[in-house]
């Protein structure tokens, strides 16, 4: 208020005594109001000046520059000016949800930062340090929906201006947070609950735990228990129930009828939310079984395998009682089980006669596979591999198991060879199968029948008629109809014989041979007798040289032992040869003018390696060499191999035999072959040195003592009967041959050879007679002697021929006499047992039973003709000179043999792999062959399988209905295959994405398929950090969640860059101070050093003295040695005093403008009395009237 006064300026009087002013008038008014606007636009300029208002000003900022939450995203995008925003925090287990609040610090006079409330709460906060918020989320499962958080930033104190534009200046932001239920914690059982019909509650096997992953509870019930009360409790939580899929009311019970030993309820705790399920529903399903204790006793339980897979065996005791599927069951309880399968996938059915027990199939990952009563199951068998599983037989906690072996046995069609007297047993749907991997002379029975086996071989066809009937004999004989027209029509069908059945019975083989000869086909039925053959020399002929040769090639012995050899008549060449040796060794002798003899023997030889190749006992052409002559798995010859000598057959046939000696041979290892223990004869032969044979022959006594002193020498070395002993003589030199017959076990022919040989002493009469060396332990040969008296000049009775080499044969009396009918004679040999020389055959219309004369070869063969002086009648082409020079008939040569039919192609059918060609049906071809007829037909194999579907297994066997295949054969080449979904990848990988698209190799995905199914787990050093984050450490090795690093695997691969607000600026040597902002100043990795960050967060501080304090502000002398950075300048210097609060001394007045004019320091004091002050005029008189 002003105060009323009347001043005259004028003079007049008329005021009252005291009063100075008088009232103003409106022009003073608007003279003062103007002032102060003058007054406010100065203080304006200086605000302007600074850009930083203070509290109450009008332009006091009141906008955050971002809210960044700790997860999740705001919707819409933060903007200052924004009000309403939605949050979704994504992880149910968040418990706290961080708010970072970020000032635009430019806006700011830092000592004036703006009140910032949270949901009405003000934030005491810093505005140079990083504005971080704690906002609790949900502690329970429940979801949260909208929970309001109210960020309002506003100024101090209310602002200037107008009446009407006065208050505190405010801006809010409304955040609304929401977040999803923990879901497996919506669908919980509180509990579970089961009741006997006594209202007993039964405890459960684990204990029920609500917290618990484990889903599985078992209930133990008493053997009366039939019917039970279930009852599950789910959390409130859950929004429904249901009992096996069927919908329940919330905590309903369920009564449960028990059967068998085991019964299993499912019960299933529901949850659905529009928002959060989006229309789906989430389950937790318990699996609630109920066993019952039964009394296993003796619950009958066998086992078997389908008959056109296998077959199993039960096995009691300790083994040694078997009894196999189709045998009568036993009463007793069987120990163990062992099937056998050559199948990939055997089914396997287990039968148990107990409807109150349960039976589970362990496998060797101790995997169990529940197995219904009588149905089958489908198991693994890799090849070459036994599996060991296990049977177990449950009644509640009553437990029986039985170990059950599955392997993959030999077939005895695989190369087993019968003993004499037996044959194969005929193929079947169910295939013969040995006991074991592979077959031993224990599956006699079980692959043979007795009786001798026989190959059947078509010599010659029909003359004039159709081929075509015979595909259909052959096809009534069980022969597949396909192979039968390949033989008699394809390209083999012009090689004759033709093989049509081996290895078969005599009934077997007169089911086909009949018919045949009926039709008027040329066959022959021939034992099968696996014979080795003896070459012996007969007479070398005029090319000795030539012979030795041939014998030290073929021999393996060196040219001068091979030419002493050749010079004794008799001498075996070759002993224990197959029958392709055998006949290529006399070829080149007969090419030679050598005149031989070649014996078959049925004989059976040990095998044994004493010496392995220069590669080694693990060279793998050896191994597969010795395993393709043997049957001996490689596995078990690398074994045996590390201990030579190895013996690797004891009783081999001569087939095996010769199949091993050229293995052994090819390979440059060293073998030795010896007459089986089963032999009867022991043979061996020594040379006496230093003996004249001359001498000894004209010496009958000292011959005859040489004699008797050689048995009595035999006779102690081998412990067998005189009697027994045979010796037989040779020159030159005097070879000695001994032939022990029945020949003794406890001793090899080596070493009685050996023993003779160096027991022989000095022969009474002759000088020089030393003892004999060993000539040949091996060689089994027949010497002719030099005896006067000799079977060569006895007369042999009729029914009998002398014997081989009879002239070496020496008569013991000194006379041949009847008596030496035995010794000297022998039977007549049959013709079919007579092997005739190459280029000869037998004459198999009639041929005589018995040789008449002892060179039966000459006699039971013939020269064989050839096609080359055969005409062919029309309708017929010859073949080619040169094929028909070389075609051996057999018998008489036929059109069949040595013509072509000409045909149209109509009339071939072509192999199983090819087809007829393109309007070849009238093509006219000479000969009818599936080369001119057939071209190739693609397999399955080649068929591009269409996507889901994968070639069937043996795709490569299997052919198409045409020569290419094409979409129609799609049924016969492909399957649905099996997809990659729910494959498990090895360590370091992954399922590739969208796995359930990806198709394996085969219907079941295996090892195989890890490169299709599978990729390898990316590593962080391929992730991009994102801004204010770097990689780990070792980020290169650190493996991200799937095949490429996503942004959800930041937490593996990045750590969030430190803030300066984290380092310590060092003090030494010179003192630094963190920057201002520290907070939102970003370190180089997860951790501030002074190496990489002291430049990004420190500055050096400097003494306040020597700072530079602002215009309008001034030192404070009192901060002069502080040491502070540029931005700390508050600590040094305070707000110039302005002249308006000094008080101006007597007779001086405050200079006009007092409040612009600053003074020198924080306040006013006398030295600026000359700025401020100014001498006061003296005041007018006033005088009063």
């Amino acid at each position: 208020a002003m105060t009323r006064a009347t001043l005259s300026l004028d003079g007049q009087s008329g005021a009252r005594r005291g009063q100075l002013f008088r009232p103003m008038t409106p022009h003073a008014l608007v003279a003062i109001f103007g002032f102060c606007l003058l007054f406010r636009s100065g203080v304006a300029e200086e605000s302007e000046l600074e850009k930083k208002p203070e509290y109450g000003d009008s332009s006091y900022w009141v906008l955050l520059n971002e809210i960044r939450p700790s997860e999740g995203n705001l919707e819409p995008a933060f903007t200052p000016e924004g009000e309403e925003f939605e949050l979704l925090v994504k992880n149910p287990h968040s418990r706290v949800l961080m708010l970072s609040l970020e000032l635009n610090i430019e806006k700011y006079n830092l000592l004036f930062p703006p009140i910032i409330t949270v949901n009405g709460e003000p934030l005491d906060y810093s505005p140079i340090r990083q504005i971080s918020v704690k906002v609790p989320l949900n502690v329970t499962p429940d979801a949260l929906e909208d929970m309001p958080v109210d960020v309002m930033v506003s100024d101090k104190e209310e602002s200037g201006g107008f009446v009407l534009t006065r208050g505190k200046v405010s801006h809010t932001y409304h955040l609304k947070v929401s977040q999803p239920p923990d879901f497996p914690k919506m669908v919980l059982a509180k509990s579970i609950v089961v009741m006997d019909k006594n209202g007993k509650e039964i405890p459960s096997t684990p204990p029920f735990d609500m917290e618990s992953d484990n889903v599985d509870y078992r209930f133990a019930l008493g053997a009366d228990d039939e019917v039970v009360t279930l009852q599950v409790n789910c959390v409130p939580q859950a929004t429904g129930m249901n009992y096996d899929g069927v919908p329940a009311e919330p905590d309903s019970t369920l009564d449960i009828e028990v059967q068998g030993a085991l019964t299993t309820t499912l019960a299933q705790c529901l949850y659905s939310h529009p928002r959060w399920t989006k229309g789906g529903t989430i389950q937790r399903t318990y699996v609630v079984s109920f066993s019952r204790d039964v009394e296993l006793g003796t619950t009958p339980i066998s086992v078997l395998m389908p008959q056109s897979q296998g077959y199993c065996e039960a096995l009691y005791g300790d083994g040694k009682e078997v009894v196999a599927q189709w045998d009568p069951p036993s009463k007793k309880t069987p120990t163990e089980f062992l099937c056998r399968s050559r199948r990939e996938t055997p089914q396997v059915i287990v039968l148990f006669n107990n409807p109150k027990v349960e039976m589970n199939l362990i496998d060797e990952q101790k995997v169990e596979h529940r197995v219904t009563n009588g149905l089958p199951v489908d198991v693994e068998l890799p090849e070459g591999k036994r599996m060991h599983w296990t049977l177990q037989l449950e009644g509640g906690k009553n437990h029986r198991e039985f170990p059950l072996t599955i392997l993959s046995p030999a077939s005895c069609y695989g190369g087993f060879l019968c003993p004499i007297g037996w044959s194969l047993k005929p193929r079947s749907q169910e295939e013969h199968l040995c006991r074991q991997e592979k077959c031993t002379k224990e599956d006699k029975l079980t692959c043979c029948d007795k009786g001798t086996s026989y190959k059947l071989l078509l010599h010659s066809f029909p003359t004039g008629k159709s081929r075509k009937p015979m595909v259909d004999v052959l096809a009534d004989a069980d022969m597949d109809r396909l192979q039968a027209t390949q033989l008699l029509f394809g390209s083999d069908s012009k090689k004759l014989p033709i093989v049509l059945q081996e290895g078969v019975s005599g009934t077997e083989v007169s089911k086909l041979s009949a018919p045949l000869e009926d039709f008027g086909a040329t066959v022959e039925v021939r034992p099968e007798f696996y014979y080795a053959f003896d070459v012996s020399l007969e007479d070398v002929g005029p090319n000795p040289d030539e012979v030795a040769k041939v014998v030290a090639k073929d021999g393996g012995i060196s040219l001068d032992k091979a030419e002493e050899t050749v010079k004794v008549p008799g001498t075996e060449t070759l002993i224990g040869a197959d029958l392709e040796t055998a006949q290529r060794h006399v070829e080149q002798l007969e090419a030679a003018n050598a005149t031989v003899q070649v014996v078959g023997t049925d004989q059976e030889f040990g095998l044994t390696v004493t010496e392995c190749p220069k590669k080694g006992c693990d060279d793998q052409r050896f191994l597969r060499a010795l395993h393709k002559a043997t049957g001996i798995p490689i596995d078990e010859l690398k074994e045996g191999l590390k201990s030579l000598p190895y013996t690797l057959e004891e009783r081999a046939s001569s087939r095996m035999t010769a199949e091993f000696q050229e293995a052994v041979k090819k390979s440059g290892a060293v073998s030795k072959v010896e007459m089986a223990e089963s032999e009867p004869h022991m043979k061996f032969m020594f040379r006496l040195n230093g003996v004249d044979p001359d001498e000894l022959a004209k010496n009958p006594k000292l011959l005859d003592a040489l004699y008797k002193k050689l048995i009595a020498e035999a006779a102690k070395k081998t412990g067998a009967d005189p009697k027994s002993i045979k010796l037989q003589f040779a020159k030159p030199p005097v070879t000695v041959r001994v032939i022990v017959n029945p020949a003794p076990k406890e001793v090899s022919a080596v070493d009685v050879a050996s023993a003779m040989a160096a027991g022989v002493g000095t022969l009474p009469g002759i000088a020089g007679v030393t003892a004999g060396e060993i000539n040949a332990t091996d060689v089994q040969s027949l010497v002719k002697s030099s005896q006067v008296a000799s079977c060569g000049n006895f007369q042999c009775p009729e029914e009998t021929v002398p014997r081989m080499h009879a002239s070496s044969i020496e008569c013991p009396s000194g006379e041949c006499t009847e008596a030496d009918t035995d010794r000297c004679c022998s039977k007549r040999v049959p013709c079919q047992e007579t092997v005739c020389r190459i280029g000869y055959v037998k004459p198999y219309s009639e041929y005589p039973l018995f040789c008449p004369e002892p060179d039966c070869p000459d006699i039971c063969c013939k020269k064989a003709p050839t096609c080359e002086s055969h005409t062919c009648p029309a309708g017929w082409l010859p073949k080619s000179k040169e094929i028909a020079k070389i075609t051996v008939c057999p018998g008489e040569c036929s059109t069949e043999v040595c013509c072509n039919w000409e045909s149209t192609c109509i009339h071939f059918r072509c192999p199983e792999d090819q087809i007829m060609k393109e309007k070849a049906e009238n093509k006219l071809v000479s000969p009818l062959t599936a080369e001119g007829c057939c071209d190739p037909r693609d397999r399955c194999s080649s068929i591009q399988c269409h996507p889901g579907t994968t070639p069937v297994q043996d795709a490569e066997y299997i052919f198409c209905r045409t020569q290419q295949c094409s979409e129609e054969d799609a049924t016969t080449c492909c399957e649905a295959a099996g997809t990659c979904y729910g494959y498990e990848c090895p360590a370091h990988s992954v399922v590739r994405q969208q796995p359930q698209s990806l198709s394996c190799e085969r219907q079941r995905c295996g090892p195989k398929d890890e490169s299709t199914c599978c990729e390898k787990v990316a590593t962080c050093g391929a992730f991009d950090c994102p801004a204010r984050f770097v990689p780990k450490r070792e980020a290169a090795t650190i493996e991200c969640k799937e095949a490429k690093c996503m942004p959800h695997d930041q937490d593996i691969c990045c750590d969030e860059v430190a803030t300066c607000s984290s380092f310590m600026c060092p003090l030494k040597p010179h003192p630094f101070g963190l920057r201002p902002h520290a907070d939102f100043l970003d370190c180089k990795n997860a951790t501030c050093t002074q190496e990489d960050d002291l430049e990004t967060c420190c500055e050096e501080k400097q003494p306040c003295s020597a700072q530079e304090c602002p215009e309008g502000m001034a030192l404070l002398t009192t901060s002069r040695d502080l040491m502070v950075n540029k931005w700390e300048l508050h600590r040094c210097c305070r707000k110039v005093a302005m002249c308006n609060s000094y008080s101006c001394p007597a007779g001086f007045q405050g200079k006009p403008g007092g409040h612009q004019i600053s003074c020198g320091g924080p306040a006013c004091e006398d030295s600026d009395a000359g700025a401020c002050c100014e001498k006061a005029e003296e005041a007018p008189t006033l005088q009063v009237k």
